[in-house]
């Protein structure tokens, strides 16, 4: 299959590829997901990696942003049940990285629209705290860990 997006490899390296046995949130149906980032901006210069795509495999029209926690000074403590743990096919805990999902909240139309406030808007991406992506490094089995507890957020700021 060929992913034909912008910015994506055209096809999808085995290496890449992360199963989701139970897909994403809202979107169960896509078990197969495509991991990758930029290498170079549009000058060549090499990107500081922190911002990463995954891309389902059976629909390159489903395509999520998301940064490692950390790079947004957010840090987790994760405790898996049996069932994660052997969805992840977890042998050590030191090959889990995760991931956090970004959504991007757009100023609005009005605001857009008024010239005093043009020059000053920023775009806002929003960090999906409560569900981090956990992915398996050695066996590229990923889950989402959605927690009913949580109930906050972090804002990160585009200049």
């Amino acid at each position: 299959m060929k992913l034909d997006t912008k910015n994506t490899p055209n096809t999808p390296q085995k290496d890449l590829i992360i199963h989701f046995p139970e897909g994403l949130h809202g979107f169960e149906k896509y078990t197969s997901f495509q991991l990758f980032h930029e290498e170079e901006d549009q000058h060549n210069n090499p990107l500081p990696h922190t911002v990463y795509w995954l891309q389902a495999t059976e629909n390159p029209d489903i395509r999520f942003s998301a940064v490692l926690p950390n790079n947004v000074g957010i840090f987790y403590e994760v405790v898996l049940n049996t069932h994660e743990e052997s969805l992840l096919q977890l042998e050590d805990p030191e090959n889990i990285i995760i991931l956090l999902m970004l959504t991007i909240n757009m100023p609005s139309s009005a605001a857009l629209e008024n010239p005093s406030t043009q020059n000053t808007l920023n775009t806002l991406f929003q960090a999906n705290i409560p569900g981090p992506i956990l992915i398996n490094s050695e066996s590229r089995m990923g889950i989402q860990k959605v927690s009913q507890h949580l109930d906050y957020s972090i804002n990160i700021h585009a200049e």
